[in-house]
């Protein structure tokens, strides 16, 4: 018999993130990098909330590449994405 699990997040997902979320995600999209998925998901073991990114590029290009195109979005929104901080990302390729 299946249970139900509540999960109480002690880390709050703040406006600060998310619209630092939104600026990376449509740099990326200005800078050409396509995004299959652009979310936010709580991690429970971890206890903090990451930002989800898929792109189709990741099975071409590998991983190194795309975590250096988002690190290069990020520093070139300086302060705007200050609230995403590279750690909070985790890449993967969209499944056909």
């Amino acid at each position: 018999m299946a249970e139900d699990t509540v999960v109480v997040a002690k880390e709050q997902l703040t406006e600060e993130m998310i619209e630092g979320g939104a600026r990376l995600t449509a740099k990326l999209d200005e800078m050409g990098l396509p995004l299959a998925v652009a979310m936010w998901f709580f991690f429970a073991d971890l206890n903090e909330w990451r930002l989800l990114l898929a792109s189709p590029d990741l099975s071409t290009a590998g991983p190194r590449v795309i975590y250096r195109r988002v690190e290069d979005a990020r520093q070139a929104l300086g302060d705007r994405a200050a609230a995403v901080p590279l750690c909070y990302y985790s890449g993967s390729q969209k499944s056909a």
